[in-house]
């Protein structure tokens, strides 16, 4: 199982045993849409290749309980909401920063990155 170079310092030295197990709990499935891993997908010819989600997206939290198989499709589509989350503090923080204080109406950003976070970057 390969983990990104950049997250490395993030996983255990047992992530094998970790993926093996949470594999194994699968039955060697995508864990979403039940696809087998190291078959093709249904529609099409490319290789369904599992990988672990961290349900909570916190790669430090490796209970049982928040892990799932899932394949690469399921797996990105369970990480949308984070990752829009990033961009939308990503660029509030930007606008915060050049100035543009009025970023509070224009993204909602109490709701994005919360008021504390706000007042860091206003002040």
């Amino acid at each position: 199982y390969t983990i990104n170079p950049k997250n490395r310092g993030k996983y255990p030295g047992n992530w094998a045993t970790i993926v093996n197990d949470a594999l194994v709990r699968a039955k060697n499935r995508c864990q979403r849409c039940k696809a087998q891993n190291g078959k093709p997908y249904r529609n099409s010819r490319s290789i369904v290749k599992l990988e672990i989600a961290h349900l909570d997206h916190n790669p430090l939290n490796n209970k049982s309980s928040n892990l799932k198989a899932l394949c690469k499709s399921c797996h990105t589509k369970h990480d949308v909401p984070l990752r829009h989350y990033i961009w939308e503090r990503t660029i509030a923080k930007w606008w915060i920063k050049e100035g543009k204080k009025n970023a509070k109406q224009v993204f909602k950003v109490i709701k994005i990155i919360g008021d504390d976070s706000i007042q860091k970057f206003v002040s």
